[in-house]
Formats: structure tokens, C-alpha cells, sequence
């Protein structure tokens, strides 16, 4: 090599860890991370890395790039979903409550099942909020089956959703009144009862592979996630969903979530914002 281009590579520079692992989530993951989000959330991925028995985020990040899963799912569970709260969004679960389920319970009223969807659950928070709404209602729907089924790809985190156990601080006195019956006060945390606990089944599954299951579901909520993908995967994903749901099923996405330029096969439902119903 001559000298001159050994002079010419030296300046070219050399990406940095985060930067090899932004290119990779769009390439390989098609997700829309970035490099703003990596550096806001630099001690998070320093705790995470810990936890994996590794020395810092950058390692954690090296181990993304080369495809460790592990390392993967721990970038997305942090980066590439909403932090959610337990109960942190009233206002779906009551439009859940007083626009869905009345619609829900017609339906499905000689077949007595309630079934629904959370893919890319996390630690559970949308899961478990959806069995307490549901819970709220045995006495109306005393003999019906109720299910919510919660998917994730992270081990960790599926194991941090089995333990049913959260801050309180997670849960203010008005949610508490209307979904909290199923939840039992101990010290600083709730823990969830086991009748709510029953509802849900918690399974490592990654949601846009995965094949569409054998009895499909009447609800899928998959809420403030769509838009940290790219277009080609977010068709992917809703082609999942549409094969995932009942005729005349429903969908609820978040409010930053667009679905109508990704699918025909779905309408708003009762002019409901994020709530969406198959068409066929």
C-alpha cells in the first residue's frame, strides 16, 4: 500500500458502535432506530448490558451487530416499543370497554369466547391491563372463555411479565377504581390476582414470522409500536394481523400509528381513533 493511501485511510472514518448498530436495525431488523435514541437511552442499554453479563452498552451493541438474539431483543425492548405504565392508558381501556366489548359480546354471544392478541407484549403492562378490564365483567360474562395471549421475542422480559408484579406508583387512585379489583396491595408493589392471572398465556413468539394461529383471535392490540418500523415490514406485520383475526375482527393501534395507507382490509371502527375492524 502506498503512502498515499495509507494517508487517504486514515481519514476515513471508522463507525462507531452505535452507528454499525443503527445500520444493522435497518438493514437487517428493519426497525427505525437511530442515533438519538441510543444516546438518550445510554444508561439504559449500561443496565441492560450488566444484566447480560457484558462490560458496557458498546459491547452490547458489538453483540447486536453479530446477531447475538439476546442482545437484539434487549435494543428493542427498550428502544423500539412505548414505555408503557400499568394501566397507563385509561382512555383506550374505557373506549375498549364501553365501544368493543358491547360490540364483542353480540358477536361472539353462541360462542361465549373472548380472545385477544398483545404481540410484542414486553413486561405485560397492556396485557394484564386488558385482563383486569375483562375481569371487571365475569359477572356478565360468567360461563364465556376469556383469553389474552402476550408475545414477545425477550426472554427477560417475558420472565419480568410472569412474575405479575409491578410499582405502585404505577397506578394512580382513579385506575385503581375502575379496573383495580384484580389487584392486591403489597407494601410498595400490586401483585396480580390469580383469577386475572389465569386469563393470559405468555409465549416467546415473534410476531411478524410467526404462522397465523390455529383458532384466530377477536382482537389484536398492538398499540404505539407500527411506527418504529419500516414500510415494507409494517405491510408485513398488518398482513400477520389480517391473517391473525376472525371475520370482522378488530385491530387497536396507537394514535401515532397509521394503518389505512398499509391496508384496504380494514375500517375505522365507530369512529373510534386507533380502533380499527376487518372487512371480511
Amino acid at each position: 500500500m502506498s503512502q498515499a493511501q495509507e494517508t487517504q485511510n486514515s481519514f476515513v472514518k471508522q463507525k462507531s458502535p452505535a452507528e454499525e448498530c443503527v445500520d444493522f436495525f435497518h438493514k437487517e431488523r428493519h426497525a427505525r432506530l437511530s442515533l438519538e435514541m441510543i444516546i438518550e437511552n445510554l444508561n439504559g442499554l449500561k443496565k441492560i448490558a450488566l444484566k447480560l453479563g457484558l462490560e458496557s452498552g458498546d459491547q452490547l451493541l458489538q453483540q447486536a451487530v453479530k446477531g447475538n438474539t439476546k442482545s437484539i431483543a434487549a435494543i428493542e425492548s427498550l428502544l423500539l416499543r412505548p414505555q408503557s405504565t400499568f394501566l397507563g392508558s385509561v382512555g383506550m381501556c374505557k373506549a375498549f370497554e364501553n365501544t368493543l366489548l358491547p360490540q364483542l359480546i353480540n358477536q361472539n354471544s353462541s360462542r361465549k369466547k373472548i380472545s385477544v392478541w398483545v404481540p410484542g407484549c414486553g413486561e405485560g403492562y397492556e396485557a394484564y391491563s386488558l385482563a383486569l378490564l375483562l375481569n371487571v365483567h365475569r359477572k356478565e360474562l360468567r360461563g364465556w372463555k376469556l383469553h389474552v395471549h402476550a408475545t414477545d421475542t425477550s426472554n427477560s422480559t417475558l420472565e419480568q411479565a410472569e412474575t405479575a408484579v409491578f410499582d405502585a406508583d404505577q397506578i394512580d387512585e382513579v385506575t385503581f377504581g375502575l379496573y383495580g379489583q384484580g389487584l392486591k396491595r403489597n407494601g410498595d408493589d400490586y401483585s396480580v390476582r390469580s383469577e386475572v392471572r389465569e386469563l393470559i398465556t405468555f409465549q416467546n413468539t415473534n410476531f411478524y414470522d410467526s404462522e397465523p394461529p390455529q383458532e384466530a383471535y377477536d382482537v389484536v392490540v398492538f398499540r404505539n409500536q407500527l411506527s418504529y418500523r419500516m414500510p415494507d415490514l409494517q405491510e408485513k406485520i398488518i398482513k400477520n394481523f389480517e391473517k391473525s383475526l376472525r371475520p370482522h375482527g378488530y385491530l387497536i393501534l396507537g394514535f401515532g400509528d397509521a394503518l389505512l395507507s398499509l391496508s384496504s382490509q380494514f375500517k375505522v371502527f365507530a369512529n373510534t381513533q386507533g380502533f380499527y375492524q376487518k372487512i371480511l
